[in-house]
């Protein structure tokens, strides 16, 4: 049986924020100043990032309008419709 790799919840609630905004993770490298491969490997969790680049990114989320919350992500684009469909 192959190994199942843990990605760490960071990685997971970032791309949950890319998903939601609708990019690709071409568009977001490119919004980010990042490749699509580093990109790639970290929402995988495959590798490690500096502070400095994660609060980077976290900048990117937030000015195109997510909100971080402990245990996911909001868009301030959502509807109260759009939020009930994913609860």
């Amino acid at each position: 049986m192959p190994k199942r790799r843990v990605v760490p919840p960071a990685m997971r609630i970032f791309k949950a924020a890319r998903v939601l905004l609708g990019w690709s993770s071409q568009e977001f490298a490119l919004m980010a100043g990042l490749t699509r491969t580093i990109v790639m490997d970290f929402e995988a969790g495959r590798g490690c990032m500096s502070q400095q680049r994660m609060a980077h990114i976290k900048g990117v989320y937030v000015a195109a309008g997510i909100t971080f919350l402990r245990d996911g992500v909001v868009y301030k684009g959502m509807t109260e419709e759009d939020k009930d469909k994913d609860a």
